[in-house]
Order: C-alpha cells, then sequence, then structure tokens
C-alpha cells in the first residue's frame, strides 16, 4: 500500500539522511533524472521542488559566448533585483554617455526626468546624442528599460532559450566540444526550471547603444528564478558587447 505524503511530515531513517544530503544527491544528477525521481513519490516531488533554485545553483555561473559581441550568463548574480536597480545602473550609462533626454537642455534635469519617465509605465525614452550639437544629422538615441514580475512559464522559457540560442553562442559551441557539452547542460536545465510552475519569474531588458560603451555592453536582457518565498534566486541573461 502506498504512503501518502503531508507537508511537513519526516518517517524514516531513509528520508532523515535524503533531508540531510538530498540536495548534494539531486545536484550531482542530469535534470532529466531529477525531473523522474521527482515523479517516484510525492516526499521527493515536494523536497525537489522546494529546492530546486538551491539545486540548481550549485553547478553555477555557466557561460557561453566568451569572445563574441554576446556573453550569455547562467549566473548566481541576478544582476537587477527590481526595476528601481535597473534605472540606477542604465541612468549612470546615460550620464557616461553624454546623453540628453528630448525636451532637457542640460544633464541634471535630464537625468531626473528620466528617471520619473522610465519609473512609470513608460518602457523607452528618446536621447539627443552629445554630437548632434556640431552635426544635426546624427540621430536620436532611444534607450530602453523593460522590467516585469511574475511573468508565466511560457514567457520565461521563450526568453531563457532566446539568450542561450543567440548566433554567437551556437557558432561558439560548435567549435569546441567542451562549451557544447555546457550549452546542452544549460538547455536541459533551463527547460526543466522554467517549465516549473513552483517557481517565479521576473524579466528585464534594458538598451543604451553609444559608443561610449562599446565592450562595456550596450543592451542587455535577463530572467531571474526564484523560488516561492523569493529567498533563493538564480538567473539567465544575456550582455551584448557591441
Amino acid at each position: 500500500m502506498s504512503r501518502t505524503f503531508k507537508s511537513g511530515q519526516r518517517e524514516g531513517s531513509l528520508l532523515n539522511v535524503i533531508d540531510i544530503i538530498g540536495i548534494e544527491i539531486f545536484s550531482n544528477l542530469e535534470p532529466k533524472d531529477v525531473c523522474n525521481l521527482s515523479q517516484t513519490s510525492q516526499y521527493l516531488s515536494h523536497e525537489i521542488n522546494t529546492n530546486l533554485v538551491k539545486i540548481c545553483s550549485r553547478y553555477l555561473p555557466l557561460h557561453l559566448g566568451t569572445g563574441t559581441n554576446y556573453l550569455a550568463q547562467f549566473s548566481k548574480e541576478c544582476s537587477y533585483p527590481s526595476k528601481q536597480e535597473l534605472l540606477n545602473d542604465l541612468l549612470q550609462k546615460i550620464e557616461k554617455s553624454g546623453l540628453i533626454l528630448s525636451g532637457t537642455d542640460n544633464m541634471a534635469d535630464s537625468l531626473t526626468k528620466t528617471r520619473k519617465l522610465l519609473s512609470s509605465e513608460q518602457s523607452n525614452a528618446t536621447f539627443k546624442h552629445p554630437d548632434s550639437l556640431i552635426n544635426d544629422r546624427i540621430p536620436p538615441v532611444t534607450v530602453e528599460c523593460h522590467y516585469e514580475n511574475n511573468i508565466d512559464n511560457n514567457t520565461a522559457l521563450f526568453w531563457g532559450k532566446y539568450i542561450i540560442d543567440r548566433d554567437s553562442c551556437k557558432n561558439n559551441r560548435g567549435r569546441n566540444q567542451q562549451i557544447a557539452k555546457r550549452y546542452r547542460f544549460m538547455k536541459d536545465w533551463l527547460t526543466y526550471i522554467l517549465s516549473r510552475r513552483t517557481l517565479i519569474f521576473d524579466k528585464w531588458r534594458w538598451s543604451c547603444k553609444h559608443s561610449s560603451l562599446l565592450f562595456e555592453g550596450v543592451a542587455g536582457v535577463g530572467v531571474i528564478i526564484s523560488d516561492a518565498s523569493r529567498q533563493e534566486t538564480i538567473a539567465i541573461k544575456l550582455l551584448r558587447k557591441y
């Protein structure tokens, strides 16, 4: 007769052992094996789903696209846990680039109004290029700042695969067996973890395409993966260098 597992229940010495070393055991399995194991009992399903972000984080960080214009990172660092932190970083890039918000005349006024503008639901703004003062043919620059909380599984999976399937990452993996293995491993984990309905997903995206930011980064996108308590967090993210 099968047993019914109730949340918080612990029975027998084997379950006590799994409580202690379970994460270590799960962390040495392939994603498909973790998935299969979670379907064998309600107890294992509960333990794996509760600790899934922590299990996955044991493998991180992982990188793809090193040496190209795109760098994909599967990391313990989420970069921007809130829109305000994303906006703070973006404002620093705008100031470094010398971009002035259209309709303003100086940097201080531009930064103040940009913060107010992009803190609202509006996700982009148009800026004057600093060289446009001497050459009016230089087009304006559009800066983007998007942040979405609690996106659904399909959206999270779309952006996760978008990040690691960039051409730079694919070309990079084709020349090196170790990178190819890392790519498959990252894709397997992302496919599994981004389909879990027990997790929380947030997405950020920004762009500030100006020559002063070349190689430092002109655009980025990321998906933040959190457990139900938002205590454990990892992220898949992409930086466009130029």
